[in-house]
């Protein structure tokens, strides 16, 4: 049987999820977003599927048979209809242990593989301060900005802020964070920060106005931010699909190296919903 933990059991799955390339889960593991974790055996889990956004980071005893079947009919069953209903249309799977994946790819029946790279922040190579144009500033992400009122093209952190952490600013403050680049009272472009506290690691998401874009102004804003988490003593790390050049360019322009590149699994909800 497949069992959803609530929040004060997720500690219970803290064991898994150990490679880098796949530490995002523990975001959710650490409550600082809103996923959702699935398990085998409510009591003592030996597989666990972790949802967050799109992405589905199995770790465990998940090449078992049972399991397996189990977890397919509640993923088509249950969990498809579900998140197609609130605006989902794919399903990215992610394994910890690629060798032990051939079964359960085989029972979705992925066609497609997705690449996705993993890079890790060594050494911070791009000088934002001397590309900050005039009339530019960077600032905190805080509630001055978030409630004064003062500052428009809030919506991607304002999303950000009630998809991920239950619409809930202090929630977002605690757990989050980041910094955007604004010119007079608009934001220009934005990172939003997810911390993962098994390794003390940093994710980002960045996002830059679509009239603002091909200026440089993501690099300032990402290298500033990553900046932020070295000097506070974490790493960061980027990761991304592999034909989403334009961000694979930028980790490297700020210092970012390639660690690793893996496969993911992408299964489209309407594959199912039509059937």
């Amino acid at each position: 049987m497949i069992y959803e933990l609530k929040k004060d059991e997720y500690y219970k799955v803290e064991r898994f999820f150990k490679q880098k390339e796949i530490s995002r889960a523990h975001y959710v593991i650490g409550n600082n977003c809103v996923g959702r974790i699935f398990v085998d055996d409510n009591e003592n889990p030996n597989t666990v599927v972790i949802r967050w956004n799109a992405f589905y980071y199995i770790d465990g005893a998940y090449e078992d048979e049972n399991f397996i079947n189990e977890w397919y009919e509640k993923f088509i069953n249950e969990i498809i209809p579900e998140e197609y209903a609130k605006g989902g249309d794919v399903a990215v799977f992610v394994f910890a242990d690629e060798n032990k994946s051939k079964k359960m790819r085989a029972k979705l029946n992925s066609p497609f593989i997705w690449r996705r790279k993993y890079f890790e922040l060594i050494k911070l190579k791009f000088d934002y301060r001397s590309k900050i144009p005039e009339g530019f500033k960077i600032k905190i992400i805080d509630k001055n900005l978030l409630l004064s009122g003062n500052f428009t093209n809030l919506e991607e952190i304002e999303n950000t802020i009630k998809n991920e952490y239950s619409d809930s600013i202090d929630e977002f403050m605690s757990k989050s964070g980041g910094f955007c680049l604004i010119k007079g009272n608009e934001v220009v472009s934005s990172a939003t920060l997810f911390y993962n506290q098994n390794n003390n690691t940093y994710g980002m998401g960045i996002y830059t106005q679509e009239n603002y874009r091909q200026k440089g102004y993501g690099a300032i804003i990402a290298a500033a931010t990553s900046e932020y988490c070295i000097n506070n003593g974490s790493s960061m790390n980027w990761d991304c699909f592999s034909g989403n050049v334009a961000s694979c360019k930028l980790a490297e322009k700020i210092g970012h190296e390639l660690y690793i590149e893996i496969k993911t699994y992408p299964i489209h909800y309407d594959k199912y919903i039509n059937s």
